[in-house]
């Protein structure tokens, strides 16, 4: 016997959180018309410090992990690309924090380098599409894969305008914050009463977004026929007993997701839906879900 109910109190809050960097890959030719190859000029990526998900326990290592990095120069204002360098590898600068920011060394040669835009992608496995960048158009065509984010690392993106290279040095680096393309949905589920708690707890975002952009400022309104379901997501239990926590990370979009709660109680499924209420998901913001579940009158079957 399965139960469907709509869920009896929902309540969303929505904060900036942060940004990250970590690990390096594998270096590839300039995508851009430069070749140069210099004394080198250093770039550091750190994270942008969010003001409650800062010390957070659900503030993770792998929020901050990043797999390949690439960066392209144009002179700023202009809409050509100068320099391009994909998946450049990097070193950490503090492998005891899980920010852990990175240092990438350029290999141009400082002298020519003032009043740079600085663009750099993170997380993204389309090799082809990175190379083939050549103007600041291509840089905000470039698209995340097209699947539920389900396993990481984040895509991030990152940018500088009007950065003078020339006055980066390793002990005073150029900084650019990298910032992630999906919003973080933290979802909560509180059974009220302590003789009414259900086991194998889950939820699953139905109606997601498909994709997003790299490059902010390009939200895409899908068909109903482009959304997709996210495989379903443990509710792991807290310290708080009767109440179930657990993660997932949406592609912004025009339009809200869906909710849908799974519990057993009593040998009984049961599902939640939540219709309406729900976020609208912007990139880089933490959403704070709180869902109490309340038994069911026993004479009604009603949500009390």
């Amino acid at each position: 016997m399965c139960e469907k109910r709509r869920i009896e109190r929902l309540w969303v809050a929505g904060l900036a959180f942060a940004l990250s960097f970590s690990a390096c890959s594998e270096e590839f030719p300039a995508a851009g018309g430069g070749t140069e190859r210099g004394d080198g000029v250093p770039v550091v990526f750190a994270p942008v410090r969010a003001t409650r998900a800062n010390g957070d326990t659900d503030n993770t290592a792998g929020e901050y992990a990043i797999d390949n990095i690439s960066v392209f120069l144009a002179v700023a204002g202009s809409s050509t690309i100068d320099y391009g360098y994909v998946h450049q590898s990097f070193s950490s600068l503090d492998n005891g924090s899980i920010e852990n920011p990175k240092m990438v060394s350029l290999p141009l040669t400082p002298g020519s380098l003032a009043d740079m835009d600085v663009y750099v992608i993170a997380n993204c496995y389309d090799v082809a599409g990175l190379g083939a960048v050549r103007t600041v158009d291509d840089i905000r065509a470039l698209q995340t894969a097209r699947a539920p984010v389900t396993t990481g690392p984040l895509p991030m993106y990152g940018e500088l305008s009007d950065a003078d290279l020339n006055t980066s040095t390793t002990t005073s680096p150029l900084t650019v914050p990298l910032t992630r393309t999906v919003a973080k949905l933290r979802i909560t589920v509180t059974f009220a009463d302590p003789d009414w708690v259900g086991a194998d707890n889950r939820f699953v975002v139905e109606q997601a977004a498909p994709y997003t952009y790299y490059a902010p400022g390009n939200i895409s309104a899908f068909d109903a026929s482009e959304f997709v379901d996210y495989p379903a997501i443990a509710l792991n239990a807290d310290a708080t007993p009767g109440q179930f926590t657990g993660v997932a990370y949406v592609y912004e979009s025009a339009s809200a997701p869906r909710l849908h709660i799974y519990t057993t109680v009593g040998g009984t499924a049961k599902e939640y839906i939540a219709l309406d209420h729900f976020p609208v998901p912007v990139r880089n913001y933490l959403y704070d879900i709180e869902i109490r579940l309340l038994k069911p009158s026993s004479a009604t079957g009603s949500i009390q």
